[in-house]
């Protein structure tokens, strides 16, 4: 969400009065590659960019290319071919084994449809799936044609879209983005069936000293983060400068005023056991992702004690989104390595990966491109 974010501030700041502008997109992918479909960055005729396609080795080609583009006013596909290091077209060693294909839209101006079509990826609540076709044989649907989330439903009863609608339907249910051919009376198309997934909410309980880093880190990911305590005397937000709130809550007032639904996680780190344990208790009520508690394990096995004795019974899915201790092992001591610690396994838990060494990790280090047959 971070690069959208980027993306769509860059877009804001241009003036199309003096310059122009171009959307790269990676929309396909065969083997490996340093970014990912969906990866984006926009370009300007002033030679500026913001985002990345790659690790630095194919911006300065696709801003050339971005140039063709906004001249000619027609989106195109360019193919990077990195598998061969000694025979790359770009005379630069990429090493990265993979075949790219970047979509280049020209920017049209205000309201440009292939920015306002991520644009309704922010704020939202739930995934959100964007079919983008960037090959096409068919005149009808010209590269660059995009569907809306909400126009799932009313497409007509082509063979075409009912196909794509199954295909996005499916996308959607697996969170992951896809590429799919179609065949059409017209010939091919090729569609990138994108899947933006909401931005990450990390609410803080506790306002320490050590709490301050974590939410630093967790704002370098794009995370939406509010940090509140029970003590005001605590909670400054000169504190946490990155923060998006800063806010003095009762553990009565948490589930009224604090947004708390499954794109929520949480980490319970105030040092107070009597506030720690209130707040999970209220936390057990909501369906928050993650609740992650800060200390040692004999203190999560003397809340659940407490717990029980209130009547209270932790369930079997309660188990599986508490984590106390909070954090991977990673031989942690001072309150930033607790932070990379922290968020480094929340993350791995938002991606269902188990935090391992990448070195001992069989194959490659993302799943293969999955097609839908």
């Amino acid at each position: 969400m971070t690069e959208i974010q980027k993306i769509l501030g860059a877009y804001t700041a241009i003036d199309f009065t003096v310059k122009r502008g171009a959307l790269a997109t990676v929309v396909k992918l065969f083997g490996s590659s340093y970014r990912r479909p969906g990866a984006r960055m926009i370009m300007t005729t002033d030679g500026r960019w913001t985002g990345a396609i790659s690790g630095g080795c194919l911006e300065g080609d696709a801003l050339r290319r971005a140039r063709e583009v906004i001249e000619s006013g027609k989106p195109a596909v360019i193919r990077y071919d990195t598998m061969d290091d000694d025979s790359n077209e770009l005379g630069v060693g990429l090493g990265c084994n993979g075949i790219i294909d970047v979509l280049i839209e020209p920017l049209s101006g205000i309201n440009d449809a292939s920015i306002e079509s991520i644009r309704m990826a922010e704020n939202k609540e739930a995934p959100l799936v964007i079919p983008l076709v960037f090959r096409s044989e068919n005149p009808n649907f010209p590269i660059g044609t995009r569907w809306k989330s909400d126009e799932l439903q009313v497409w007509n009863s082509t063979k075409l879209l009912l196909d794509l609608q199954y295909d996005c339907e499916r996308a959607l249910d697996s969170k992951k983005s896809v590429t799919q051919l179609y065949m059409t009376s017209y010939g091919e198309i090729e569609v990138f069936i994108e899947v933006i997934k909401p931005q990450t909410r990390l609410v803080i309980f506790g306002s320490g000293y050590d709490a301050s880093p974590v939410s630093a880190l967790a704002k370098i990911l794009g995370w939406m983060v509010t940090v509140t305590d029970d003590c005001a005397a605590k909670t400054f937000p000169f504190k946490f400068p990155t923060a998006d709130a800063v806010c003095h809550l009762h553990t009565d007032a948490i589930l009224n005023n604090l947004t708390l639904n499954e794109n929520t996680v949480c980490v319970v780190m105030s040092h107070n056991y009597h506030y720690d344990l209130s707040v999970v208790r209220q936390l057990l009520q909501t369906n928050v992702r993650v609740i992650g508690i800060l200390g040692p394990k004999k203190r999560w096995v003397k809340m659940i004690d407490e717990l029980l004795v209130e009547g209270i019974t932790i369930t079997p899915e309660d188990e599986g989104r508490i984590y106390s201790p909070i954090g991977l092992d990673i031989g942690a001591e001072t309150p930033e390595e607790i932070a990379v610690s922290i968020i480094s396994e929340i993350q791995s838990i938002l991606t269902k990966t188990n935090g391992k060494s990448l070195k001992n990790k069989l194959g490659t280090i993302h799943e293969q491109e999955e097609f839908f047959g």
